[in-house]
């Protein structure tokens, strides 16, 4: 089943259902004992936090560029700053996710990360 199977309204959702999916996946594929389904755990985890981090920077910021935009003269570097907000909030949330999965990639052995690498080149 492909996203275009799903209605517009629900394809919010499944970014963290998918998730989900591919966390139980990849663990029976990659044969994980219980720390390693853990350090997996903890970095679709982290995932989940930086895809609702950036939904809520993403929410709140419409507001903000609106506001600057209706001015009657344009704050060239507020409107700036705004639209870099993102980018900078994305870089901002790397670090955790790259310690997360480091953790979770240090735990496995050399067969399950050759199984890893193939299935991530299957799939990317």
């Amino acid at each position: 089943m492909s996203l275009h199977h799903f209605p517009g309204r629900h394809r919010r959702h499944l970014p963290s259902f998918l998730m989900g999916w591919v966390a139980g996946r990849m663990g029976r594929k990659l044969r994980l004992d219980d720390m390693q389904r853990s350090h997996l755990n903890d970095l679709f985890q982290a995932l989940r936090q930086v895809e609702n981090f950036m939904g809520q920077i993403h929410r709140d910021r419409h507001a903000m560029i609106a506001d600057v935009l209706t001015q009657p003269t344009l704050n060239r570097e507020e409107a700036l700053q705004l639209l870099l907000v993102p980018e900078r909030a994305y870089r901002d949330q790397l670090q955790p996710v790259v310690e997360v999965y480091g953790r979770f990639h240090d735990s496995l052995d050399g067969a399950q990360r050759s199984r890893l690498v193939a299935w991530l080149r299957h799939c990317g």
